[in-house]
Order: C-alpha cells, then structure tokens, then sequence
C-alpha cells in the first residue's frame, strides 16, 4: 500500500524531487556576551550545521522569531529589558510558535520560579553555571524532539490535504470520508504537550546521558568487561 506522500507525488500534489536537509536553526537570547559565545560553542559541538542566531535583546527576538521558526530557543531569565518568563508569556502568545522547545537558564533553583515558568511555557531549565554535558544532553534531546514535531505536521498537512482532494474528486455529499481535518495549533485539541511532564523526562535522560559519557569515551575497557566472563580472566594456566 502507498503512503500518503506517495499518492500525492504520483498524482502531482507535491514536489516528486528530493527534499533538502531541514535547516536547524537555534535562538539564544541572553544579554551577556560570554553566555552567548558558549551556547553558540556547546550547540555547535552537538552539529556543527546548526545555525545560531544571537539576541542580546529579548524584543528584537520577538520581531525575529514567527517568520523564522526555530526549533529551539534558549533564554536566560534575568535581562535588563524584561525577566526570562514574561519573554516567554509574549513568545507563546505570537503565532506559530505554541510548539517550539524553550529553555530556560537561570541562577535560581527555586520550585515556585520553575513552575512559573511551566505554566507560561518553558519547556525545560538549565542552571548555572552551566554544565557543559548536561546541557548538550538537554538541548539535544529538544532538537530530535523538535524535528520529530516538525515531520508529524508534516505528515498532517499532507493527511489534510489527500482528505481534501477525495472530497473534491467525489463530491461534497460523500461521507465515506473523514469529515473533519485535523488540526493540532487549535487549542490543543488533538495534541496537548504537558510541559512539567516533559521537563521530568528530558531530566532523566540528561541524567543518563551524563551518566554514560565516560563509559562513552572508554569502550575498550567496557568491550573487555563484557568479554572477560566468556573468556575467562586470562590468569589461568594454558594446557
């Protein structure tokens, strides 16, 4: 059976060629230098092909962010111009971006700030001063979330648009088809992401992730760990 995307290539729905490498793209809205310089170093350590646009000023990322879609932003949370929560209350209220992974980085480790933060819609936080493991973790695990959303819509738009095309080929009073297109930027209506819940387990895989970095960098001595038990310690005696 052909997928969806294959039905609407053959009939010309959409572009039969190859389509090219998403850009990633990464905002970093901080009003310290240094800060900005080391995200921009520890993203690019994760792919180097990621873009990172800078915001010392968290307006001027406001007016940039709806037409650029990124698909991460880290904010820090005490600017001069307005604190890390109120930038991302005014960010989840532009259009288009009710779905973008935001980090917020802070000094702070208080409960009631954090979960301010979830309800205004961060997704996840970072404290300094940075770990420079964890937050490769945290950003990574963001991205490949973030790519994973972008291609679901995708594949939504283009299950709206077979819909709407077996409509209009069969006639309006045809109910031997879906009635209702699916749209998920409504309200959540079909897809509601519990950010204090996302938070939980992008913490426990940061937590594993940094776990696992020196066994990572010392895959001999696992190989011989896992070997020794078939093997034998290699102590006794050859016959």
């Amino acid at each position: 059976m052909q997928s969806l995307a294959s039905l609407l290539r053959n009939n010309g729905m959409v572009d039969a060629g190859e389509k090219p490498a998403r850009e990633i793209v990464v905002a970093v809205v901080d009003d310290q230098p240094v800060s900005r310089a080391l995200f921009t170093r520890l993203l690019k350590d994760i792919d180097a092909s990621i873009e990172v646009e800078l915001f010392a000023d968290p307006g001027e990322a406001l007016a940039w962010l709806p037409s650029a879609r990124p698909a991460l932003i880290v904010t820090d949370f005490r600017m001069p111009q307005m604190d890390g929560i109120e930038f991302v209350q005014a960010l989840r209220a532009l259009p288009g971006t009710k779905w973008t992974p935001i980090i917020l980085v802070t000094v702070l480790d208080d409960h009631q700030v954090k979960k301010r933060a979830l309800q205004a819609g961060a997704t996840d936080f970072l404290n300094k001063p940075i770990d420079h493991d964890e937050c490769r973790a945290r950003c990574r695990n963001l991205l490949e979330l973030s790519t994973y959303q972008a291609h679901l819509l995708e594949q939504l738009d283009i299950r709206n648009a077979y819909i709407r095309s077996l409509r209009d080929s069969s006639g309006a009073n045809d109910n031997s088809y879906p009635p209702e297109e699916l749209d998920v930027t409504q309200g959540g209506k079909y897809v509601l992401m519990e950010y204090e819940a996302l938070y939980n387990v992008t913490s426990t895989l940061a937590a594993i992730d940094t776990l696992l970095t020196p066994w990572r960098e010392d895959s001999p001595s696992i190989e011989a760990a896992v070997k020794r038990p078939l093997h034998g310690t290699g102590t006794d005696d050859e016959e």
